[in-house]
């Protein structure tokens, strides 16, 4: 649940972590994901994909060399969506995750 979209996939990435967590402290196995191929959404439904994304805690100082043009972007969209860049570039990356490519 959410207010948008991305709202609500963030929102499910939590809830699958917390899953996650509770079923490895229980000595549970994870349920094993549906393939999307064998899934028939609802017309008008939105049918996407939740990574689960294992957050350590700790955080790792990366130094990435970007083009110019690369980075001007990352900071334009997130100034626009009121992130800092390293914010940004963490939602992107699940972004990407959640494509499963």
């Amino acid at each position: 649940m959410g207010a948008t979209l991305d709202e609500a996939l963030f929102n499910a990435e939590e809830a699958l972590r917390d899953y996650a967590v509770e079923a490895e402290k229980d000595g549970r196995p994870l349920v094993v994901p549906t393939a999307l191929e064998s899934v028939s959404p609802d017309i008008g439904s939105t049918l996407v994909t939740v990574p689960l994304l294992r957050l350590s805690g700790r955080s790792v100082r990366a130094n990435p060399t970007l083009d110019e043009g690369v980075a001007a972007f990352i900071d334009g969209e997130a100034r626009r969506r009121r992130m800092t860049r390293t914010a940004f570039v963490e939602w992107m990356a699940r972004r990407i995750a959640q494509e499963g490519a």
